[in-house]
């Protein structure tokens, strides 16, 4: 297949009936490539379409959920209940936490692409050195 080609059907998987909250999830066809659009938008969901879900540990979850409850009660007039805070974090994840992501991300590739601009530096080799060895010694090479 050419990497311009649109899959067709037949080298999807369909997507599985669709769960208990209606949402679609990425099926895992062509093997990785999942933002090349599909033949059969219809029939065929991929991972582009996906939202993206941040998930932290259950520590993580607690000691965020309590520091929102600080908060509220330090900076708000009112205090915020434990299932609220909750159901305000899960906001932050769903909402705010692709965009943080997303700029980490961008950072470390400034980052990255700042280091592999520093490799040429640090593993440079010269070319064609063998003649100048002998050129600042006046030197002739050995014959063989």
């Amino acid at each position: 297949m050419q990497a311009n080609s649109l899959p067709s059907p037949q080298q999807c998987r369909p997507a599985p009936p669709l769960p208990p909250d209606g949402k679609r999830r990425y099926h895992g066809c062509h093997s990785g490539a999942a933002n090349r659009p599909c033949a059969n938008q219809d029939q065929f969901q991929h991972k582009a379409n996906a939202a993206m879900t941040i998930k932290i540990g259950n520590n993580a979850r607690k000691q965020a959920i309590a520091s929102i409850e600080r908060y509220f009660s330090t900076h708000m007039d009112e205090a915020i209940g434990n299932l609220a805070a909750d159901g305000l974090l899960s906001f932050f994840l769903a909402e705010i936490g692709p965009l943080v992501y997303n700029r980490a991300v961008a950072d470390v590739q400034e980052r990255l692409q700042a280091r592999v601009m520093e490799v040429d530096g640090e593993v440079y080799e010269a070319e064609f050195q063998y003649w100048r060895q002998f050129d600042s010694k006046n030197k002739k090479p050995a014959a063989r």
